[in-house]
């Protein structure tokens, strides 16, 4: 039953994604309250909150619903079985195409506003996924960092210290060889540019 009920409640959610959709959704809880909890939806490998995202449900629907639900009222910081995290999914999804480091973009406005939601609700810019990535790291190691991006990031007080500290690894951690030339120049090149950004950001 409560299979059924969870199914229908997602079909629901994909329909009613607008602003004004948002009292259905709150009927919906409420006239099948005593067989179904909204909390049973996020189990397995589903989850309610990534969900919303990647169907672009309304910002008022997904501050609805991380009020409602257990797990995003105490925590927004997680990463899923298949490697999604709310805020890096959101910040990605905010860049309209897939620039590569020296182009210029435009952001997706929604997506914005919604990462903007995720932090005053708790997702904090500096978490770091499994791979201990930062979101400046996972959007460098992506070759999506731009110095639009760098500049967000950085008035959003994202920790450039452990970007830092990461690239000086990378480039430690690489067999520096006489007669490897031309792939240091790659490995140095990819760590001048960021460089670069800060210099002129900070």
């Amino acid at each position: 039953m409560t299979e059924n009920i969870s199914g229908l409640f997602k079909k629901l959610l994909l329909e009613k994604k607008e602003k004004d959709d948002l009292n259905y959704i709150k009927n919906f809880l409420e006239t099948n309250e005593k067989i179904f909890n909204i909390n049973d939806v996020n189990k397995d490998d589903f989850d309610l909150l990534i969900y919303l995202i990647h169907i672009k449900s309304s910002i008022e629907i997904i501050q609805f619903i991380i009020n409602k639900c257990e797990k995003y009222s105490f925590n927004l910081n997680y990463e899923t079985k298949k490697g999604e995290i709310p805020l890096f999914l959101t910040f990605i999804n905010a860049i309209q195409n897939n620039s590569k480091i020296n182009d210029s973009l435009f952001f997706n406005e929604y997506y914005m506003k919604l990462f903007d939601l995720l932090e005053r609700n708790g997702a904090s810019i500096n978490y770091c996924n499994e791979k201990g990535e930062s979101l400046l790291i996972h959007l460098y190691n992506k070759e999506l960092l731009n110095m639009d991006i760098f500049r967000i990031l950085y008035y959003k007080k994202i920790n450039i210290s452990y970007f830092l500290e990461k690239l000086y690894i990378a480039y430690s951690d690489h067999d520096h060889d006489d007669n490897n030339d031309g792939e240091d120049n790659i490995i140095f090149g990819r760590i001048e540019i960021p460089i670069k950004m800060i210099l002129k950001t900070i």
